[in-house]
């Protein structure tokens, strides 16, 4: 058996011991191998820690983030420094791949969400400055309804209306032909304001510039303001309209009276 070959026969008893010491001998040798053969392996000692534990969790972070894109700034901070650390320190060389990995994902991840989010905050800031063509023919058309009640008819002259509701860096006009008032002494004829920047006026659809001005006879009358604005520099405006009266707009839609319609939208152009 292999068992005799861990645990060697004893010595020869010398003479003059009896059959009864022997046979003890024997015994407890025969004890000693059943134990040997029942007692089980030790335990192997786990191997020694491989590196650092902040890598793998650059590498977690940085899958995370690509559901919850905030985290992502931390997972490339930690392969960052990971990486930096490995250059210097044996432990640390031994996760260099993963702080390579969590720095090439994080980093990729983080470029596509800027590339995606740069223009919905742009646009997001285009679609607050619409807002000021809004304001303007709101409180224009307020000074328009304020003169209709006192003299019962609607005016596309600038000079009759409440210069602080028509005074404004967007161009407004009040009828679709006539001078308009930049600065200066205010013009008998002037029929809106023109703004401190460039406007491109001309390129409003002439279904739009047809329709800016008085309609009918008075009392019985309407009225149409424009008001254009320039968001982004380029050669589209950004035209609103207002009216007395429920109309048709650019494109056919039914727009309510009092409500600022936006005839060409300028941030999806």
């Amino acid at each position: 058996m292999a068992d005799e070959d861990v645990l060697p026969h004893p010595d020869p008893l010398p003479e003059g011991e009896g059959i009864g010491t022997r046979t003890a001998i024997g015994v407890m040798s025969l004890i000693l191998r059943y134990a040997a053969r029942m007692t089980p392996a030790p335990p192997s000692t786990p191997s020694a820690a491989t590196g650092p534990v902040l890598p793998v969790v650059g590498v977690v972070l940085s899958v995370i983030g690509l559901c919850i894109p905030p985290v992502l700034v931390f997972a490339l901070i930690i392969g960052v420094y990971s990486l930096l650390r490995a250059r210097k320190d044996e432990d640390w060389a031994k996760r260099k791949q993963l702080a390579q990995m969590t720095i090439a994902v994080s980093g990729a991840a983080v470029l596509v969400f800027i590339g995606v989010t740069l223009p919905n905050v742009k646009r997001f800031q285009l679609r607050s400055k619409q807002t000021e063509c809004r304001g303007v023919l709101d409180r224009a058309l307020a000074a328009e309804k304020k003169f209709y009640e006192t003299n019962k008819r609607y005016t596309t002259k600038l000079k009759e209306l409440d210069p602080a509701a028509t005074r404004t860096t967007q161009l407004l006009r009040l009828s679709k032909d006539g001078a308009l008032w930049s600065d200066g002494t205010l013009s008998d004829d002037a029929v809106g304001s023109a703004p401190t920047i460039t406007v491109h006026e001309t390129n409003v659809p002439q279904l739009v510039a047809n329709d800016i001005g008085l309609h009918g006879e008075c009392p019985a009358c309407s009225i149409t303001l424009l008001c254009v604005n320039e968001l982004d520099g380029d050669t589209t405006p950004d035209a609103w309209t207002i009216s007395t009266i429920e109309r048709l707009g650019n494109e056919g839609a039914k727009i309510p009276g009092g409500i600022p319609w936006n005839e060409v939208d300028d941030v999806m152009k």
